[in-house]
């Protein structure tokens, strides 16, 4: 882990995380790391951009569907053009390439469920 400044739990609760099901997902032209998601957190479909491409770009229409953990309250940003409306949370896999946080079980969660 990094060496980042500790936050108090107090400002661990200003985070909205939350489950989102992703409900579509595209390239974005000329990167050769993001992905453009829809994520549906419950109350609205988000956009979201990500470096997920090394990783799912191949298989992106499998992605269609699958619970991801959000950080729903990030500042919107223009990314590569788009606007990106929260951040898809994520771990280093092998190769230094990032996979998703996913609930253990999609049984008992929706979009929406709050992640804390």
């Amino acid at each position: 882990m990094n060496n980042k400044p500790k936050i108090t739990y107090d400002d661990f609760l200003k985070l909205e995380l939350g489950v989102g099901v992703i409900t579509s997902v595209e390239d974005v032209p000329d990167s050769r790391k993001l992905l453009k998601f829809s994520v549906d957190i419950g109350s609205e479909t988000r956009t979201i951009l990500g470096g997920f491409k090394k990783t799912y770009g191949d298989n992106k229409e499998s992605l269609v569907g699958r619970q991801v953990v959000v950080l729903a309250n990030l500042e919107s940003k223009e990314i590569a053009g788009s606007m990106s409306e929260g951040m898809i949370l994520a771990a280093t896999g092998d190769h230094e390439l990032p996979i998703f946080l996913t609930p253990e079980t999609t049984d008992h969660t929706k979009a929406g469920s709050e992640v804390r």
